[in-house]
């Protein structure tokens, strides 16, 4: 098949739905499709590249690298595709070519409600803002799903709680990690040797407000002012590293919490092996799923994340750690002193969350399930009736 894949973000670009689109790219060109993405993140200048046997095509944008609002689309060279992917949110790319894909199938992922709160950026967004933009971006997301062939949700429980998603029906197909990657490398490292802690705490991600770092840190003051001796290493970048920095002063944990920024894939592996458990304490509908809890547990590390819905899916359904009520410190302090204090039980969640994620979160078996939503919108669409016309002023405009 020809695939189009469209995200608006993407390699360099980090987060989880951009690792999503480069996992389900590469599996999928390695099973022979003619794999492309668009996109509008930049890759020092270069207007297209290959890339793990499948092609990058990077879309000029006028309102910078994060805002792309306003693109250049090239509608005619998707004509040539057998089936375009359009992963949202945010909805603007998808919605500049929805209505332009005449006989080709639409399947849109939806990664997650594109919710904000005051705390959403570095500032405090006032909250009639909050209100309008959470708004305006529901009502953008549903007239997008109402044009499409197929909806893809990565969890149940997201699609039943979302004010969006729960409206239309849904396809539920998980999020994949690449487990024999994670097992070499993780086997390389190790050499047979247990490089497990009993005392740290992990968080892997961007360094944002919608992830709750912030209560993380608190939650560190008060395990380790009850006795619980528990340090932190948080990988990743982001525009809150220097607030955060002078937060773990403040509360006097500084030399607890350890800011490694990005790291290579192998020292992540190492990172992951090394954690007692990784925290995922995120406070928003944006955090849907957490590709970083299936990383940490096909590496044997147990989770500690918000109970969040989707998020806390992964948790139940494998096993694999413990849940806390998001954006509550206390809580959070609480479940750490219990995962700490009981290693025996959090070992065996973290094996148990192995064998359920190596089970059933390979992207080849969910790449089996995303060719058969292909085929089926594909033949779908064959099936209505011919598109009306456009005319050819239109044409001309669109190409």
């Amino acid at each position: 098949m020809r695939i189009a894949l469209l995200s608006s973000f993407f390699y360099p670009h980090v987060g989880g739905t951009e690792k999503y689109v480069e996992d389900l790219a590469t599996e999928l060109a390695r099973r022979g499709h003619a794999v492309t993405v668009f996109t509008h993140t930049a890759a020092d200048g270069d207007a297209s590249a290959f890339r793990k046997g499948f092609r990058i095509v990077r879309l000029p944008t006028v309102w910078g690298r994060y805002q792309p609002l306003f693109s250049l689309m090239p509608y005619r060279h998707l004509l040539s595709f057998d089936v375009v992917h359009s992963h949202v949110p945010p909805t603007h790319f998808t919605q500049a070519v929805a209505r332009r894909l005449a006989r080709i199938p639409l399947v849109v992922t939806y990664h997650c409600d594109l919710e904000i709160n005051e705390n959403f950026w570095i500032w405090r967004v006032p909250r009639w803002v909050v209100k309008l933009v959470n708004r305006y971006s529901a009502w953008a997301r549903a007239r997008l799903l109402e044009g499409s062939d197929q909806i893809i949700a990565t969890t149940a429980s997201y699609a039943k709680d979302s004010p969006v998603l729960s409206r239309f029906e849904a396809k539920i197909v998980p999020i994949g990690v690449d487990v024999e990657k994670f097992r070499s490398v993780a086997e390389r490292i190790a050499c047979g040797r247990e490089l497990r802690r009993a005392d740290r705490l992990l968080y892997v991600g961007r360094l944002a407000p919608s992830k709750g770092i912030d209560h993380l840190i608190e939650a560190l003051t008060l395990a380790r002012s009850r006795g619980v001796a528990a340090t932190l290493e948080v990988v990743g970048g982001g525009e809150l590293l220097p607030r955060l920095s002078r937060m773990a002063r403040s509360l006097g944990v500084e030399e607890a919490v350890t800011f490694s920024g990005e790291l290579p894939f192998e020292e992540l592996v190492r990172a992951y092996l090394e954690a007692t458990a990784l925290v995922l304490p995120s406070v928003v509908r944006i955090e849907a799923f957490g590709i970083v809890q299936l990383e940490a547990l096909a590496l044997g590390t147990p989770v500690i994340a918000s109970n969040l819905s989707g998020v806390r899916e992964v948790v139940e359904r494998s096993g694999g750690g413990y849940l806390f009520e998001r954006g509550s410190s206390e809580s959070l302090a609480e479940t750490i002193a219990r995962a700490f204090s009981n290693p025996r039980l959090t070992r065996q969640k973290g094996e148990a969350g192995q064998a359920y994620v190596r089970a059933n979160y390979t992207w080849r078996s969910i790449a089996d399930e995303i060719e058969t939503l292909y085929r089926s919108a594909i033949a779908y669409k064959a099936s209505q009736a011919p598109a009306r016309p456009r005319s050819s002023l239109l044409r001309v405009f669109e190409s």
